[in-house]
């Protein structure tokens, strides 16, 4: 059942697309590309996909999108990709801090995630420790270390 379902859903995101994909994940991927969230998501959360790093990153943003919003799965989402040393997840979580979407807002917490991020060499997640330091918040304000 669980491998007639799958190819079945395969069979429609490709169909849904109108490319020809690889494997399910690929029509998934696919999906979340044009737009296509909801079916993207239905995919993305089955078992075997939904264990995958990039794969939570992608369903935290797919909860950030107006028609799916929610706040607090995305964050949640987030962690689960970060926790497992997604850059994105890491970067995307660091933001939710940062920002108190879907958690309370904490500069601490977001500075550590936006380091973890950095750390593999994710450009965006360094800019973020720089407006960090440059605005003073969770850190002392350090216009050195904002320039660096």
């Amino acid at each position: 059942m669980k491998t007639a379902l799958n190819t079945l859903l395969f069979l429609v995101a490709c169909a849904a697309t109108g490319t020809v994909c690889a494997d399910i994940r690929e029509a998934a991927n696919t999906l979340y590309h044009a737009g296509s969230f909801k079916e993207a998501l239905e995919i993305y959360r089955h078992p075997e996909f939904s264990h995958d790093a990039a794969v939570q990153n992608r369903i935290g943003t797919i909860y950030l999108e107006p028609a799916f919003r929610n706040k607090k799965q995305s964050a949640q989402w987030f962690r689960k990709s970060a926790e497992q040393g997604n850059r994105y997840g890491q970067f995307n979580l660091g933001q939710a801090y940062k920002n108190g979407t879907g958690v309370s807002r904490d500069y601490a917490k977001a500075m550590q995630y936006f380091h973890q991020s950095a750390s593999q060499g994710y450009a965006p997640a360094m800019n973020a420790i720089g407006a960090l330091y440059e605005e003073g918040k969770g850190v002392e304000k350090d216009e050195d270390n904002a320039i660096q």
